[in-house]
C-alpha cells in the first residue's frame, strides 16, 4: 500500500461492515494498519451499543441502519440507500466490504 504524500489530504478509505461489533472483530487490525500508513478510515456500519469499540480505530463513524434478523425490502432498500449516501458525501478513494 503506498502512503499518501505529506502536502496531500490523506486518501481516504471506507470500510462497510454490518455491525460495530463485527467490525472491531474481524477488521480492527486492518483499520490500525490503514490509519498507521496514514489513510483516513471511515467506517459505515450500525453502530447500536458498540461505539465505544471502535474508539481510536478508525477517523469517522457513519451509522446506517441495518435490518436485524428478517428479510425486509423496505429496509434492506433504507440499508442501500444510506451506503450510498454515505459514499456520495465521502467520495472515498477506496470502498472495502
Amino acid at each position: 500500500m503506498t502512503r499518501p504524500k505529506a502536502s496531500s489530504p490523506p486518501h481516504t478509505v471506507a470500510l462497510i461492515v454490518n455491525t460495530a461489533w463485527v467490525a472491531w472483530k474481524f477488521r480492527a487490525r486492518l483499520m490500525k494498519h490503514l490509519r498507521d500508513a496514514g489513510w483516513r478510515v471511515v467506517l459505515i456500519t450500525d453502530v447500536r451499543s458498540d461505539a465505544a469499540l471502535l474508539e481510536g480505530l478508525c477517523d469517522e463513524i457513519v451509522d446506517v441502519s441495518v435490518a436485524a434478523s428478517r428479510i425486509d425490502l423496505l429496509a434492506d432498500l433504507r440499508t442501500a440507500q444510506g451506503y450510498w449516501s454515505a459514499l456520495r458525501r465521502l467520495r472515498p478513494d477506496a470502498v472495502l466490504g
